[in-house]
């Protein structure tokens, strides 16, 4: 995950540059790609973080790939788009780190019996 993860927010990074140093009609020979690059990884992000439920890392997973979505169809300043991505991965690579176990792993340990009253 923590590869996926990096390419995401690495790719937010490129975006974010290229949106604001290339002129208008070029940067679309790279956002177009970009975008769907973003979709694809995004959708590895959501199937790594649905199983074992992590809720946090899977909202920002299913953000980056709808990021990923509106970069194909231009929904919205690029510049913008990548900077949402960085943080987004930012914040599910926190939310993972912090020591918490995921939730299909709680009920996991073994249940201590109560003594029978007498």
């Amino acid at each position: 995950m923590r590869t996926l993860r990096a390419l995401n927010a690495l790719l937010g990074v490129l975006v974010a540059v290229a949106a604001l140093t290339g002129t208008r009609p070029e940067v679309f020979r790279f956002l177009l790609p970009a975008g769907v690059l973003l979709f694809v990884l995004g959708a590895g992000c959501i199937a790594g973080d649905a199983i074992p439920l992590r809720p946090t890392a899977l909202a920002c997973s299913v953000a980056t790939a709808a990021v990923g979505l509106a970069l194909v169809v231009r929904g919205g300043p690029a510049e913008l788009l990548g900077a949402l991505v960085v943080v987004l991965q930012g914040v599910a690579w926190r939310s993972t780190r912090e020591g918490a176990p995921p939730y299909a792993t709680l009920g996991a340990a073994p249940r201590r019996q109560r003594p029978r009253a007498q």
